[in-house]
């Protein structure tokens, strides 16, 4: 299976302490480095929005490199870390989906999924991008929009995909919270930004659920070391 990700500058750490040495799954990478566009990558900050159509051309590429055999492939960010395979579980989970998303604090997160390379998710991640340009939006909240997702509905039972319909014809789910855990399930809340354990299942950790580079360098190692030392109990 194919992972595509792309990183600027002020992300490097992320792809080669964390992203790279954590991958326990023989994905062929296709890996882009970027102009740096915002001056410390931080959500929002000036040059933050234009760096997201990298992320959107990076999965339109994937879609049009693979529709001929309309394949599976991830898009990844690389502020996440790895502590088991996880391609058979991502296999098993898009079975019967064009997309499987990694549930975020509210709904969707972009930031990792896995996309079935057809017409349909063409069409979807266009109109994104579309949809970015027009309105001056972030990928995550054209996404929702354009899958009649609201902006604010909170999905405390993981079944938005049931509820909303989108005009793509895009059937989506989750990934398995316990399994592609965010950033929300390792903070108390994210003003305190308290951390706690996360799911000893873990097998993917997105640092999500705060800002700045070092708030992510914190979870990251939080997490990191909470699973290595359930691992191994006796070190």
């Amino acid at each position: 299976m194919k992972l595509y990700t792309f990183y600027t500058d002020t992300h490097i750490k992320f792809l080669c302490d964390y992203f790279l040495p954590s991958l326990e799954d023989n994905f062929e990478l296709i890996i882009d480095k970027k102009n740096q566009l915002s001056k410390s990558g931080t959500y929002m900050e000036n040059g933050w929005i234009e760096t997201m159509f990298f992320k959107v051309d990076t999965i339109i590429k994937g879609i049009t490199e693979n529709i001929n055999n309309q394949s599976l492939f991830i898009h990844s960010d690389i502020d996440i870390q790895f502590f088991g395979p996880v391609e058979e579980e991502i296999v098993r989970c898009t079975n019967d989906c064009d997309i499987v998303f990694q549930k975020g604090a509210r709904s969707i997160n972009n930031g990792f999924f896995a996309c079935r390379a057809n017409q349909k998710n063409l069409r979807f991640w266009r109109d994104v991008k579309a949809f970015m340009e027009e309105n001056n939006v972030h990928d995550e909240k054209s996404s929702k929009t354009l899958l009649g997702l609201p902006l604010d509905y909170y999905d405390d039972s993981n079944t938005a995909f049931k509820k909303f319909e989108n005009k793509y014809g895009i059937n989506w789910r989750y990934l398995p919270v316990d399994k592609f855990v965010g950033g929300q399930y390792c903070i108390e809340s994210f003003e305190s930004q308290k951390l706690i354990p996360p799911p000893v299942t873990t097998l993917m950790h997105h640092a999500t659920s705060t800002v700045g580079f070092e708030g992510k360098i914190r979870q990251l190692e939080h997490v990191k070391k909470f699973i290595f030392r359930n691992k191994n109990p006796d070190f």
